[in-house]
């Protein structure tokens, strides 16, 4: 009887350290941490939708659009994106960055996170952006690749329509120690 409880303390410490992956985050999504903390993230399962659309379905998830407030996590999330997606297929991800004023190629303009009511301090704009095409007052992650050589891709950030135009999302909360 000893041995069958020890023998069972012990499968159970075993299962709780293999299980210590997905503590800090729920099923299904993405643990990331830094020296900043941990966050969770959650790539829309497929579907492409408005950016009022992405608010509502990521506070659902008691979450909000994904905020990157530094490079670290950008880079991070760059990478998973590369690791799970195939060339062409996800093209662009809404990010939680909006702004309100004019902004184009030679004036970037003021962008904020609204979630965490900062202004954005840094950018990983891609060639050429912003542009402000049609106001283009949100921020999408969106892949660029060569047409010849559709493996040497990134995403890079990209201003987007809010109203008229649909993206994948990225939600983001809180992890829970």
């Amino acid at each position: 009887l000893c041995d069958m409880k020890f023998l069972l303390a012990s499968l159970v410490l075993v299962a709780g350290a293999w299980a210590q992956d997905t503590y800090n985050c729920p099923d299904g999504w993405m643990l990331e941490e830094d020296r900043s903390g941990c966050r969770c993230f959650m790539l829309s399962p497929g579907e492409s939708v408005t950016r009022n659309d992405a608010d509502i379905l990521c506070a659902f998830h008691e979450a909000w659009v994904a905020e990157l407030d530094h490079p670290g996590i950008n880079y991070w999330l760059k990478s998973r994106l590369l690791d799970i997606t195939n060339p062409g297929v996800q093209e662009q991800f809404w990010l939680g960055a909006v702004t309100h004023g004019r902004h184009g190629d030679h004036n970037q303009g003021e962008w904020n996170w609204p979630h965490m009511n900062e202004t954005v301090s840094w950018f990983d704009w891609a060639n050429g952006q912003p542009d402000d095409y049609h106001d283009e007052d949100c921020l999408v992650l969106r892949e660029y690749h060569d047409p010849f050589f559709p493996k040497a891709r990134d995403y890079w950030w990209n201003d987007f329509s809010c109203d008229d135009a649909a993206a994948h999302y990225i939600c983001e909360k809180e992890c829970h120690l």
